[in-house]
């Protein structure tokens, strides 16, 4: 029943969505005289800018679903803690990506260009720093007492995408380090979930919870390392991509003039420790559930290794992008976003 429910909000939401965006479209177009060009689009912005606002406001209010973003965030908790781990992974990485860029190609072309001097109730910084304060409060102050793994997961990934919208807020200089945050924050997200997917199948039985994960470093503690490298990115711990992601588009918005908001970030991701940790001390430092009594209890235990192939994979790139900037040489991302 919850996942029917869990469901039914993620069709409904997302075809009240679909046809938010076709109707932003659609105004933008016909403002324009037919042009779908956005640089056609823009110039006819200012001319007719009662209509020009609510198309944006309907796109944006698209995009923002298809993100998980606060107000429109409600479908995601319920919908990642229900379906099969492989699928919540897929829906919290790779449709964000997507969107994120979306709103970049959208807004830096039309609304960016625009909004500042001829339409202030356009203003891309307060759009998307409204959204991004509401997501950074709302996904960690309710991911801190949640108690199943993937429900967890779903509210950080509220929170971090957030962090993502402030680099959207500081608006098109910030892009590379966007696109780079959103990147990771993929990467990390779709390690952590299919760990879900690996302790369903190493033991039978798991009703999900984080409790449920204690002793996963002993039993398996490749895994259990993997997982906490992924945990520690979402954090933003240093050495971890998460941590330049954060960087450089906090740096971003330091420059901008948005030090509120960065603030605001930092606070959260020091937060977010509260339930990133919680997985890290069960699966670390609690004992793990007691063995069952009979052979038949566990003969048919197995263990999945191609969801534990993708977790050393995330875990690996992950740490790889977090150290290279430091020793190898290899990547200078300081000269790649524009600091040098």
């Amino acid at each position: 029943p919850a996942a029917a429910e869990a469901a039914m909000k993620y069709v409904i939401q997302g075809a009240v969505a679909t046809g938010l965006y076709l109707a932003g479209l659609a105004i933008h177009v016909g403002v324009t005289g037919g042009g779908s060009d956005l640089g056609r689009v823009a110039a006819g912005m200012p001319e007719f800018a009662l209509a020009s606002t609510a198309a944006t406001v309907f796109l944006l209010a698209a995009f923002a679903f298809k993100l998980g973003a606060v107000p429109f965030h409600s479908w995601a908790p319920d919908a990642l803690e229900t379906a099969p781990p492989s699928g919540s992974a897929f829906m919290a990485s790779a449709p964000k990506i997507a969107a994120v860029l979306g709103l970049i190609i959208l807004f830096s072309l039309t609304v960016e260009q625009v909004a500042i001097k001829t339409l202030p109730t356009l203003n891309h910084v307060i759009l998307f720093a409204t959204l991004a304060v509401g997501s950074i409060l709302l996904g960690n102050l309710a991911g801190l007492p949640q108690t199943s793994y993937q429900r967890m997961l779903a509210y950080s990934g509220i929170a971090q995408v957030g962090y993502v919208l402030i680099g959207l807020a500081t608006g098109s200089g910030a892009i590379p380090a966007t696109m780079f945050l959103v990147s990771v924050y993929g990467l990390a997200a779709l390690g952590a979930f299919l760990a879900a997917q690996f302790v369903h199948a190493a033991r039978l039985g798991w009703d999900g919870s984080i409790a449920g994960m204690a002793g996963l470093g002993r039993e398996h503690p490749v895994v259990a390392i993997a997982l906490a490298i992924l945990l520690l990115s979402l954090t933003g711990i240093p050495l971890t991509a998460g941590f330049w992601g954060k960087l450089y588009v906090f740096n971003f918005a330091v420059r901008a003039g948005l030090e509120w908001l960065v603030l605001l970030g930092v606070l959260g991701s020091v937060v977010s420790f509260g339930y990133y940790g919680a997985v890290l001390r069960s699966i670390f430092f609690d004992a793990p559930p007691a063995k069952r009594g009979t052979e038949s209890d566990t003969e048919d235990v197995t263990l999945d290794r191609a969801a534990a192939g993708v977790v050393l994979v995330c875990a690996s790139v992950v740490l790889a992008l977090g150290i290279m900037p430091l020793f190898l040489g290899l990547f200078d991302p300081l000269t790649y976003f524009g600091y040098k």
